[in-house]
């Protein structure tokens, strides 16, 4: 299901990374009946994946324009390959022999939107988890907490925010609870950390 296409991403992203994919991934609510823990962390969402969608963002329009395109070389995701990632990526033949792209089931989910995080969000809606990995990096402290700030406003209780492995929400005032490296929660109140 859509946990096994988000395992993906969070386990793989250096791989979509480095294929020019989005910086920053929402994931919106999901079904009252699947809490955000069971979506990326272990149970099949079975039909209710089909009713999710994902907004992809990027301050690149040249990122964007590949991201769309959902093609990525086979030297960039990890070996052996997992199993499951057929059923979300149709191999390459002939003249895209070492080439996978996104089977377009999932690229149907996905919606590209440029955003540019240091301003005000137009984003009405709560999401379920936020993917902003490898992007604190080029903020300075005060930009850091601001975009953090931001983005939790976003998320809906309970749900999850995760930066990049190289990165630390460590000195950076926020509401996020500290779940394990990478990964944050907001709290089921929304309140403070």
């Amino acid at each position: 299901g859509l946990r096994k296409a988000v395992a993906l991403f969070h386990a793989h992203w250096q791989a979509f990374a480095g294929q020019g994919a989005p910086l920053v991934v929402l994931l919106p609510r999901r079904p009252a009946d699947v809490s955000a823990h069971d979506a990326l962390d272990g149970e099949h969402l079975g039909p209710a994946a089909e009713s999710m969608q994902i907004l992809a963002t990027d301050i690149s329009t040249r990122v964007l324009a590949t991201a769309r395109k959902g093609l990525y070389r086979h030297e960039s995701f990890p070996k052996p390959l997992v199993p499951w990632m057929g059923r979300y990526l149709l191999r390459g033949k002939n003249h895209f022999e070492g080439w996978y792209q996104v089977k377009p089931e999932v690229r149907r989910m996905i919606h590209f939107e440029h955003i540019n995080l240091v301003k005000p969000l137009e984003v009405r809606q709560k999401f379920a988890a936020i993917f902003c990995r490898n992007v604190m990096i080029y903020f300075d402290r005060p930009t850091q907490e601001q975009v953090v700030n931001r983005l939790a406003a976003c998320l809906e209780p309970g749900g999850y925010f995760f930066v990049g492995h190289s990165e630390s929400l460590s000195g950076v005032k926020h509401t996020l609870q500290y779940v394990r490296p990478a990964t944050y929660r907001k709290d089921g109140d929304g309140g403070r950390a």
